[in-house]
């Protein structure tokens, strides 16, 4: 999956996706591409015939996911900004709700969020 940022991995078996957060070392915050990417690939996995499930998770074995990268939120400097970050995130869980296909959080270790 080339055109997705790099800190979201992909591995496909014969039944189903598992898409990984790949950012250890912040415990799989998630940043605003990873935000944005999100729906264009659950579209793209849902399209593949061989895919009859998406499975997330996490990478190093210590975080599912700590929420959002809030690294970024300095540059949110004005309500339009915000309010494009926030459409990204609705639209990333609103993708994964809407997924036809069942779509599992593998959760080991932490996972976290705010809001």
């Amino acid at each position: 999956m080339q055109d997705v940022a790099p800190e979201i991995l992909v591995e496909e078996s014969e039944t189903y996706a598992r898409v990984i957060f790949n950012r250890a070392h912040v415990r799989n915050a998630i940043t605003s591409r990873m935000w944005g990417d999100l729906p264009k690939l659950v579209r793209r996995l849902h399209g593949r015939r061989t895919v009859r499930a998406i499975v997330l998770s996490g990478a190093g074995g210590k975080a599912f996911a700590s929420g959002a990268d809030i690294s970024e939120l300095p540059r949110f400097t004005d309500p339009k900004m915000a309010r494009a970050y926030e459409t990204l995130v609705v639209r990333a869980l609103d993708s994964l709700v809407r997924c036809p296909l069942p779509v599992i959080a593998m959760i080991q270790g932490y996972a976290m969020g705010g809001g």
